[in-house]
């Protein structure tokens, strides 16, 4: 299995309250949330200021150890990193993360749509607990999906 952080990590969206970013674009809103210069981050990246701008315009690969470092010094939640770079979630989690992060939902909101509580979501979506059928039924009919979509089940095409 790849070492997770060396992975490139994908320009996921992510809501943040009522507004949403690609994690390009959240890395930046950190970063001058914290009053700081993007030369800072290419600094402590080791990187050129240049490729550091392409960085925040989702132009510049991000690996997994760049992403953890950008989290420790824009103090971004670190959270982030264990929905990003857990390459070994189960594939409903993914899936699930996936169709919340698309429609730009929090989980607080998700939860509260399908009758559980946020803890509960938050473990569906990190792999430590499953979602009942009832409960897989609601996630799917949120999100106008089958089933066999939510499950990662897809028909082969002939």
């Amino acid at each position: 299995m790849k070492n997770p952080n060396s992975i490139v990590v994908p320009n996921v969206p992510i809501t943040e309250g009522d507004k949403s970013y690609t994690l390009t674009s959240y890395i930046k809103h950190y970063r001058e949330k914290q009053g700081l210069p993007a030369d800072v981050g290419a600094r402590v990246l080791n990187i050129s200021d240049a490729d550091y701008a392409l960085l925040e315009q989702g132009k510049y690969p991000i690996t997994g150890e760049m992403l953890i470092l950008l989290i420790k010094i824009y103090n971004m939640p670190r959270r982030l990193k264990n929905v990003i770079l857990n390459p070994d979630r189960p594939e409903l989690a993914k899936i699930m993360t996936e169709l919340r992060l698309k429609a730009g939902r929090t989980q607080s909101d998700t939860a509260a749509d399908i009758g559980v509580a946020q803890q509960t979501y938050a473990g569906y979506e990190t792999g430590r607990n499953e979602p009942d059928v009832k409960t897989l039924i609601r996630i799917a009919n949120l999100y106008d999906v089958s089933l066999d979509h939510l499950t990662g089940r897809y028909v082969k095409q002939n």
